[in-house]
């Protein structure tokens, strides 16, 4: 009753790094830019991979998939243009959301906690 998923933070945006050295992933579909595009490069080389191994789920923090943009509306709008993708490569491929959630740890105005800021 256990559903595998994989976490599109670890294997599509981690950069191989630790505490102890320098990032050691190199991924040719992503541009490291925050763009829209590279975005739907990511999600589109992510939905090649869960196809090809036969991954049912995946999970993913909003920030994973979508950039984060100057306002809140801007990003927002960012984050409905993912979806929409997203949501189309599922159609398209079966494979489900298993869950989603907001990351509300990595930017500097999470520093004392999610809601204490």
């Amino acid at each position: 009753w256990l559903r595998f998923s994989v976490c599109f933070w670890h294997t599509f945006r981690g950069k191989g790094s630790d505490p102890f050295g320098f990032p050691t992933i190199s991924r040719p579909f992503d541009d490291e830019s925050d763009s829209i595009e590279n975005a739907k490069r990511r999600a589109n080389a992510a939905f090649e991979l869960f196809t090809k191994l036969g991954i049912e789920y995946y999970t993913f923090h909003d920030r994973d998939v979508a950039p984060e943009r100057s306002t809140l509306k801007e990003t927002n709008e960012a984050l409905d243009e993912m979806v929409t993708h997203l949501k189309s490569l599922q159609e398209k491929t079966g494979v489900k959301l298993l869950w989603a959630t907001q990351n509300l740890f990595s930017h500097p105005r999470y520093m004392n906690g999610a809601f204490t800021n």
